[in-house]
């Protein structure tokens, strides 16, 4: 028997909140299914944070040598969950993931990914990377219909790796399964209204997260209008507008209608940063008076998401993990599809997206917020990952067909 029955990789201990619970409900399924917590080792970026926060053994995923020997004493290797196969950015992320299923396949260890995200590829290196990787999978569970559509169009399909006899499933995010968690610690205690907001770095559209933010502004101080009973004057109008270089308006009336669908802002503004770089931008937003003056909170375990959302009664982000957080904790949600997984999120589970003015005209109307609706997905998510569990970790277990 090895040392190890699961090797979990991911995005992991690089302190963004939604790998994270990524990796937090990965172990938790690999547990309910009855492996051993010594008997689960990660990949991390930072071992020791992950082996306090997981309670599992942890190495460095930058040591070759401590990779190779966990890979090696494991029984299979599981990527757990996010976005990993994608070359936005940049190629590196699909030649890393490529080379951990090139040492699993050279120590004969099974390969099988829960809660995939697959795409964007917008290179040939990267499609031909991903394509080998994810057709080495006996078991690919992916989190939406696009990342499905991304395997379609790269042929990846079972009945062409007869050798591993593989399955694709379409399944759903992994933090989905932490729901029944999130809301228990929601009733611990009371808190008072807040709207949450956040918002994240965008390389592909710089403008966006400045565009949303002024959005914000508008919704907010069309809010402050109604509660006041008075029209804002002419220079808080002008102090919105100012920082995008355009003369201020004469009046703000052009604008106010199509502010109408958030109107429900009833709370007090907070912000709500799932990474380092959402507390920068937001922060940096704040300062140059393009996004209204409020609290930034640093959320960075589940727990935290818990006591931020609790009284929440509205959010609107851009962050996908952000979206499922609001949609756990059952509170209305409003997302702003910066990538196609958010799209995918908000049409998988009737979200209403905010689109941009790609002019940065009149801020663009904002929908009413919706509650998304999860329990059933919950439910049908936490039996397909045991049923997967138990096909790739049950002793002689068989691949089966589980469609």
């Amino acid at each position: 028997m090895k040392r190890y029955q699961v090797a979990i990789a991911g995005y992991y201990g690089f302190g963004n909140l939604g790998d994270e619970l990524l990796a937090r409900a990965s172990v938790e399924a690999l547990l309910r299914h009855g492996v051993e917590r010594k008997r689960i080792v990660i990949l991390s970026n930072d071992p020791e944070d992950s082996m306090r926060n997981f309670g599992i053994e942890a190495v460095n995923r930058w040591s070759l040598i401590q990779v190779s020997r966990a890979i090696k004493h494991s029984d299979t290797l599981l990527f757990g969950g996010g976005g990993l196969f994608q070359d936005t950015t940049s190629v590196r992320s699909c030649f890393y993931y490529w080379g951990l299923v090139k040492l699993a396949l050279r120590w004969k260890v099974k390969i099988w990914a829960l809660g995939q995200s697959v795409g964007p590829l917008t290179t040939r290196t990267g499609r031909t990377i991903a394509s080998d990787a994810l057709g080495s999978c006996h078991v690919l569970h992916l989190r939406d219909k696009a990342s499905l559509a991304v395997c379609e169009a790269l042929k990846i399909h079972p009945d062409n790796f007869p050798e591993t006899d593989s399955k694709i499933e379409l399944g759903c995010d992994m933090t989905l399964l932490l729901a029944d968690h999130m809301l228990d610690k929601m009733k611990s205690e009371s808190a008072k209204a807040r709207f949450l907001v956040n918002i994240r770095p965008c390389p592909a559209n710089k403008a966006l997260p400045e565009q949303f933010a002024l959005a914000i502004s508008l919704s907010a101080l069309k809010n402050a209008e109604e509660n006041a009973g008075k029209k804002a004057d002419k220079k808080t109008w002008k102090n919105v507008w100012r920082n995008f270089g355009r003369k201020p308006i004469k009046s703000p009336s052009s604008t106010q209608e199509s502010l109408r669908g958030i109107a429900l802002w009833d709370a007090d503004l907070c912000g709500v940063a799932l990474a380092d770089e959402d507390e920068q931008i937001m922060s940096k937003l704040i300062e140059n008076g393009i996004l209204p003056p409020m609290p930034i909170e640093r959320v960075r375990t589940l727990d935290d998401a818990a006591r931020v959302w609790r009284g929440a009664n509205g959010a609107a982000g851009m962050r996908l993990h952000f979206a499922i957080l609001s949609a756990m904790a059952e509170v209305p949600l409003l997302v702003v599809p910066y990538a196609p997984k958010v799209e995918a999120f908000a049409k998988a589970y009737d979200v209403p997206m905010w689109s941009h003015d790609e002019k940065l005209s009149a801020a663009p109307p904002l929908p009413v917020l919706k509650v998304p609706t999860l329990k059933e997905s919950v439910e049908h998510a936490r039996q397909k990952i045991e049923e997967l569990c138990q096909v790739m970790l049950d002793e002689n277990a068989e691949i089966m067909d589980l469609a």
